[in-house]
């Protein structure tokens, strides 16, 4: 299942660590993060979250930004 998170602070980043069988391929945040983080090798990042949810190739989304945004 390819999995694109919207939010991706402490909460998008912990969502994004326990996928199991799912494979993050998309996210989306104000900022891009490091792509130090291994979880993020090959995945690509939206700095509006309008353009991640128009993917065909997505299955799943997480929204996880705070509660006062949603």
């Amino acid at each position: 299942m390819h999995i694109g998170i919207i939010g991706f602070g402490l909460i998008g980043t912990k969502r994004a660590k326990n996928l199991g069988n799912g494979k993050l391929i998309a996210y989306s945040d104000i900022q891009p993060h490091s792509t130090d983080l291994d979880i993020l090798e090959n995945v690509n990042y939206y700095s509006d979250w309008s353009d991640l949810i128009r993917q065909d190739n997505i299955d799943l989304i997480i929204i996880a930004t705070p509660n006062n945004l949603c």
